[in-house]
């Protein structure tokens, strides 16, 4: 009797241990996943306020969680279309950017409701090494990005803000193509 009465002990506190170790594994798993996902919300690419050039009334609905464009995309968005279509009206080769090819990539936050700031640009040779282009060119293709009616886009029924970013191919001073 005292033997079976070990053994269902045993098996009790084997059970009670199991137990606990499934709830510090589902705490230890509840942790990573909070944590890694606060962690994520700012993270590497985030676009800081830059006083020089961002513009101070420019706020984000959401600071903490911003967005990135491809994941907001629906199966008819054509504004990938429509935004190559209205920076190619807006460029204007100036006779100074004949000898600039490359490609430069603009890069920006568009809030809640439509407005766009925080422009970055990233300029690269045909090779695709980092290459300094002429500030003009470059500030008139942000220029461009500021007028452009950007769409408002939704996640989780709440509109957000979201990083967008748009390439050009130049070609001795000439724009050859948008790529999105």
């Amino acid at each position: 009797m005292n033997a079976s009465l070990t053994d269902r002990t045993d098996r009790t506190d084997h059970i009670c241990i199991r137990s606990v170790l499934s709830v510090r594994s589902v705490r230890a798993v509840f942790f990573f996943c909070f944590t890694s996902l606060t962690a994520f919300s700012q993270s590497v690419g985030d676009i800081a306020f830059d006083p020089k050039t961002d513009d101070p009334k420019f706020q984000l609905c959401n600071p903490d969680w911003v967005w990135q464009s491809y994941s907001l995309k629906t199966m008819m968005d054509e504004t990938s279309i429509t935004v190559a279509r209205e920076i190619r009206s807006k460029f204007i080769s100036k006779p100074g950017w004949e000898g600039e090819s490359g490609i430069i990539r603009i890069r920006f936050i568009v809030n809640c409701n439509g407005v766009a700031d925080r422009f970055r640009a990233l300029t690269l040779d045909l090779a695709l090494k980092e290459k300094p282009f002429s500030n003009d060119l470059t500030e008139h293709l942000i220029q461009i990005a500021k007028e452009v009616q950007w769409p408002v886009r939704r996640a989780r029924q709440q509109t957000v803000d979201y990083y967008h970013y748009f390439s050009v191919r130049i070609v001795d001073g000439r724009l050859n193509d948008v790529l999105q």
